[in-house]
This record gives structure tokens, C-alpha cells and sequence, in this order.
């Protein structure tokens, strides 16, 4: 194939003045022109940067109505695939399989290489995703046997998780889905903006930072994935995580043609749209034990001795959400009346003065455990106005059985939203207290 029409550009400049459009002259002929728009665009790790980048999304859709909102990409999503454990085998042979995975965010699908004879693949592998809205967009992994020509199993993971992990990064094992034993994935995914705002703390090495993660992976620092979070969950235990700690680093530029869709990697993007899907909760690293946990920690059982919330506020002020993360609970105290002495906790909330239907907020029943694990994301939809006027009540609660002589109350708490920063995201424990001494509580003093 001959090229017909070719220019050549320098780049150098557009780093520094952001934007470019203009007639460039085409070489190798006699005459003609080329119309061209160039951004730069930086990799921002601040999910607020996501909403001010949807908002100006949907603002330039309805100014250009030839413009297609789901059509253009707001952020990138980095997958390094590590390995797989524990695959089913053939019943009937018995005979290692020959798996591949296959990564797909909507119509874009990317394929592994193919490991033979094994039930524990190692890929270390790099994939990158384009996306339109993270919110709303999911990862599939799929798992299949290249000789068989059988599906293994599989994993999807929501991508707005990533919003309100740290760093806006998860590197842990999933749960697939298979037809027998415990299957997992190990993966890292990194979430990452794309932003015409430049930023300092952007400006690092994020760009490698999948190819980095393999390095480590291989044994650089002879660490493995599984203690790597081990030694991250007691961190977070003693200290609590926090989704507004400074970010490590962040982004190298990517430049994007307009209307044609950001190239990385020099491919360029493929336009996807899909349904929403459920997804299974990644598997907690507690899961690896097999054990319920049941010792209260006297001295993270908070004020009252009923246990602490861990929970992230994430105001959205282009969509009005208030975006809340019930992230998990620590030294609960047995309710009266379990046969175990345990708990079968959740978490209910309202966002007071409104107590209807529509305010409920619930997670999912834990069953017996005092040191349950939601991961839950739920939204408000309230504007920045009335949310200063509002309270949101939270209270721990135990499901009982109908005829169960157990008590559900477990502990309460009221946080006034009138003092949460809207401008960032916030992560914190709050105390439990009993119904008769709970008074409301600012993030200022908490925080």
C-alpha cells in the first residue's frame, strides 16, 4: 500500500500550549492542505478530575451537536494481567488445561498469549483500555481452554471501584467464576484521566507504571503479590486508607487527533458502548484463611466499645451525586441472643431530614462476623446547596431470622454534610455510638 498524502509535525511546542489547529501544508506534492487539531493531554490520578472533565464533555455536545458524548474519551484504563491459580482440570481427563484470557471493556477485546499444560498461568502481561465513561464501564475477564475450546471461568470488575481506591489503583487477587474450587486472577489496573489541565503532582511515571508493576512482579524486590497486601491491609487496619493521600505519581502526556479518538501505544482507540453488567466483589485477602473474624480489637472498637465505619464522601458537582463508599467495619460487638456469639452485620443509611423509601440506602448481610468487608458504592442525588442542609444517618444493624430472640441494633452514627469539603474526596473511620448518645458529627473534627 503507498501512502498518498503524508506531513510531518513537530510536537515539541504543543506540550506547553495545550492545543493546535491549523492548515499544514502536505509534503511530496505539488499541492494541497491538511486540516489539523491536536490536545495535549495529561493522566491525572483525582477522580474530581473526571467530573470536570464530563462536564466539558456534555457541555461541548450541546454546543456541536455532530459531536457524540459516548464517543469521546475521558480516561484510560491499564491492566497488567500477572497469573492465574487454582483452574478447574478436564473431569473426564483430568489433563492440564491450556488457558488464554481474554480482557474486553465493552467492544474492545484484547487476547493473552496462550500458556500450555497448566491450571496456574503466569501471563505478565500489559493491556490498555480507552474509556468514555468509567462510571458506568466494566472490565471481563475471560478465561477459556485452547484446547477444549471451553470457557473456563470468569471475572468482571466495576471501573468506578477504581474511582475511590487509592491512587485509583487495585492490585489484588479476583474471584473467577468457575464450575468448581477457588479460582483466581491476580491483576493490577490502574485508572487514569484524561485531562487538558496540567498538573505537577500528574507529572511523573505513571505512564510505565504497569510496566514497572511486571518488574516487580518478576521478583525485583522478592516480594510476592499476596504479601504485598497483606502488609497493605495492616497498614490500613492501624491506620485507615485514604483516598486523598498524596498521590505517588501521575501522568506523561498522550496527545489525542481531534474527533478521531486518543492513540497510545500507537493504536488508536476503538468507540465501545455496552450495557451495564453486575459484578462479582473482588476476593478479600481474608478469604485466603478460610476463618471468621471474631477477636474484638479493644482499641479500635471506637468511643462507645461498639465498633468503627470505615466509609469515603465523594461529592460530584457536575452530575449533583454525593457519591458515598462503605469500605468496611472493624471490632463490632456480639449481639445478644447469637448462638456464635457473632453478628450478621449491614449497613443502613438515610440522608436525613428524608426517611422514605427513596433515602434507604442498604448493603449486603455479612454473615458471622464482627469485622465485616461491603466495598459498597452508593449516590445521592442532591445539590451542593441542599446538601449543606442535610444529615446522613448510618447505623450498623444485625438481620435476625423471624423468630430469632437476637437484637439488630448494633451502633449509629450521624455525620452533619454541611461540613464535607466538596471539593476532594475524603476517607475516614467514624465511631459507633449508641441510639441514646449519638450526636451529630462534623468531618472537621474527624478528619
Amino acid at each position: 500500500m503507498h501512502s498518498l498524502l503524508r506531513v510531518n509535525m513537530d510536537l515539541s511546542q504543543l506540550k506547553e500550549i495545550g492545543f493546535e489547529d491549523e492548515w499544514l501544508p502536505l509534503e511530496d506534492v505539488k499541492q494541497g492542505m491538511i486540516h489539523i487539531q491536536l490536545t495535549w493531554l495529561w493522566l491525572a490520578n483525582d477522580p474530581l478530575e473526571l467530573d470536570r472533565v464530563m462536564e466539558q464533555v456534555m457541555q461541548d455536545t450541546r454546543q456541536d451537536k455532530t459531536l457524540e458524548e459516548n464517543k469521546t474519551h475521558v480516561a484510560m484504563l491499564m491492566v497488567f494481567l500477572d497469573s492465574a491459580m487454582n483452574l478447574p482440570r478436564g473431569k473426564k481427563t483430568l489433563q492440564e488445561p491450556s488457558p488464554q484470557a481474554v480482557l474486553s471493556v465493552g467492544q474492545q477485546e484484547m487476547e493473552s498469549t496462550i500458556r500450555q499444560n497448566t491450571n496456574e498461568p503466569r501471563w505478565e502481561e500489559s493491556f490498555r483500555f480507552m474509556l468514555h465513561n468509567p462510571n458506568y464501564q466494566n472490565l471481563e475477564v475471560e478465561i477459556k481452554d485452547t484446547k477444549s475450546k471451553k470457557p473456563i471461568g470468569a471475572t468482571l470488575v466495576k471501573l468506578k471501584e477504581l474511582l475511590v481506591a487509592e491512587d485509583m489503583v487495585l492490585d489484588q487477587k479476583f474471584h473467577i467464576k468457575t464450575s468448581e474450587g477457588d479460582s483466581y486472577v491476580n491483576m493490577r489496573l490502574a485508572l487514569r484521566i484524561l485531562t487538558p489541565n496540567a498538573n505537577p503532582e500528574w507529572m511523573g511515571l505513571d505512564d510505565d507504571l504497569i510496566e514497572e508493576t511486571a518488574d516487580k512482579k518478576e521478583g525485583g524486590d522478592g516480594t510476592s503479590v499476596d504479601s504485598k497486601k497483606e502488609e497493605t491491609a495492616a497498614k490500613d487496619a492501624a491506620n485507615g486508607s485514604s483516598v486523598d493521600s498524596k498521590p505517588k505519581s501521575a501522568a506523561a502526556g498522550n496527545a489525542e487527533s481531534a474527533g478521531s479518538g486518543v492513540q497510545g501505544d500507537g493504536g488508536a482507540a476503538t468507540t465501545i458502548s455496552e450495557s451495564m453488567i453486575d459484578s462479582p466483589q473482588a476476593a478479600p485477602a481474608a478469604q485466603d484463611s478460610g476463618l471468621r473474624q471474631r477477636n474484638v480489637v479493644k482499641n479500635d472498637a471506637g468511643e462507645f466499645e461498639l465498633g468503627r465505619i470505615q466509609m469515603t464522601f465523594r461529592y460530584s458537582q457536575g452530575r449533583e451525586r454525593l457519591v458515598i463508599v462503605v469500605h468496611k467495619c472493624s471490632s463490632l460487638k456480639p449481639v445478644e441472643g447469637d448462638s456464635k456469639n457473632l453478628a450478621d452485620p449491614y449497613v443502613r443509611m438515610y440522608l436525613l431530614p428524608d426517611k422514605s423509601s427513596s433515602s434507604k440506602k442498604k448493603t449486603k448481610v455479612i454473615k458471622d462476623e464482627l469485622n465485616p468487608v461491603f466495598d459498597e458504592t452508593f449516590e445521592y442525588a442532591v445539590s451542593e446547596t441542599e446538601l449543606a442542609r442535610r444529615t446522613l444517618e448510618v447505623t450498623v444493624k444485625n438481620e435476625v431470622g423471624m423468630f430469632s430472640s437476637s437484637k439488630t441494633f448494633m451502633g449509629t452514627l450521624l455525620l452533619d454534610l454541611s461540613t464535607l469539603d466538596v471539593s476532594r474526596a475524603v476517607t475516614n473511620w467514624f465511631d459507633l455510638a449508641p441510639e441514646h448518645q449519638v450526636k451529630s458529627t462534623s468531618f472537621e473534627s474527624d478528619i
